[in-house]
């Protein structure tokens, strides 16, 4: 099996709520130097050459209105077309695109403060014209994925396979575009206490399951497996979560002492889970992985199409301005950035892109939705 950062076109989800489980308190102390930095924040203040405390405005506008939008359900309505970003003469505008009729949804959200554009295709109808374009094309589904992109509103045919194969390309719809590539995701493997998990990959997030304590590894990595070892720790796996939407598994060990903290940095930092959150879109985060270590990047755009042997999975990309994660950080945590503390937003399972620089996230919300809680002080 390949232990590769999994790599996915972008096309992210735009809002990916989760309902977090009830939270369990890690009372272990920091196994090394605790990092009190904003990384994603500062990140993202570089990226736009902005202040840090614009940054953090920035951030919390994007937050809000991805929550109130969740709140109106228009998340993951049919109409609903992504967001605009408007920063235009320096300014920071933030608007909900929707395709259809406006109702009460959308008025309550111009009551409060965020403006809804007519948006002329919708996010489905958007991969509708992907699908029909693979069709004519004769391309099989395990051989195309989507990408959606968020932002922009738009979509990419994402083909496994080589251009000169497919000569007679037709007149695409607005919005729509192909790019061919080798493969459609690259999948790679952050360890309480130490950077890898013995038999490959990095450790996600100290978890528990019916009161027992334990942490997550990576699915594609363990799946079929009985243990893996973490720091010296044996970790007999005690569930498995490994299909077209799922990507962990989780390991036991009854008398550890695990508590709620994620490694950061190669240098040994790390940052105290406080929480577990969600996507938002236009928002910045970061990884850790034993092998690139520390990585940022935004989140916009969402890969919907095959991933290992399943016939679909759809999973958020983050993309960067390097390489996002190479081949051993599988199972590093994905976190947003607060400060003194981090949360949850899900673990690695690879990356996409071209350079590298698009990483496959695999949601936290997903390892809740199973019965495993990630711990939090």
């Amino acid at each position: 099996m390949c232990y590769f950062p999994i790599r996915i076109s972008a096309s992210a989800i735009v809002l990916f709520i989760a309902m977090p489980a009830v939270a369990q308190t890690g009372d272990a102390p920091a196994p090394g130097d605790e990092v009190l930095t904003e990384l994603a924040t500062e990140f993202y203040a570089k990226e736009y050459s902005i202040s840090v405390d614009e940054a953090r405005r920035q951030i919390a506008e994007l937050k809000r209105v991805g929550r109130l939008a969740q709140e109106a359900g228009l998340d993951g309505d049919d109409s609903s077309a992504g967001i605009e970003v408007d920063r235009s003469n320096g300014g920071f505008n933030v608007s909900l695109r929707y395709a259809g009729a406006k109702g009460k949804a959308t008025q309550s959200l111009e009551a409060r403060g965020v403006k809804v554009k007519q948006a002329k295709k919708s996010k489905k109808q958007h991969k509708e014209d992907v699908r029909q374009v693979a069709t004519a094309l004769g391309i099989k589904n395990k051989d195309y994925a989507i990408i959606y992109d968020d932002l922009a509103n738009t979509a990419t045919l994402l083909v496994k396979g080589n251009k000169a194969n497919f000569p007679n390309i037709p007149a695409l719809p607005d919005g729509i575009s192909v790019e061919f590539r080798d493969e459609l995701i690259t999948m790679t493997a952050n360890i309480y206490g130490s950077d890898s998990i013995t038999e490959g990959g990095t450790v996600g997030y100290a978890a528990t399951r019916s009161g027992i304590r334990g942490v997550t590894a990576p699915g594609h990595i363990h799946n079929g497996q009985t243990s893996f070892t973490v720091n010296g720790d044996l970790q007999t796996i005690s569930f498995q979560a490994y299909d077209a939407q799922n990507d962990f598994v989780w390991g036991n060990k009854t008398t550890s002492a695990y508590g709620a903290w994620i490694r950061v940095t190669t240098a040994g930092g790390w940052k105290a889970v406080g929480s577990v959150g969600v996507l938002h879109s236009a928002t910045p985060y970061c990884k850790y992985g034993r092998t690139s270590g520390l990585t940022c990047g935004t989140y916009s755009r969402t890969y919907t199409g095959p991933w290992q042997t399943f016939a679909s999975g759809t999973f958020p990309l983050i993309k960067g301005t390097v390489q996002m994660a190479q081949q051993g950080d599988s199972g590093g945590p994905v976190f947003e950035d607060l400060g003194t503390k981090a949360a949850a937003i899900g673990t690695v399972i690879g990356y996409t892109g071209t350079g590298n620089k698009e990483l496959v996230v695999y949601p936290a919300e997903r390892i809740t939705a199973k019965g495993v809680t990630i711990m939090t002080q």
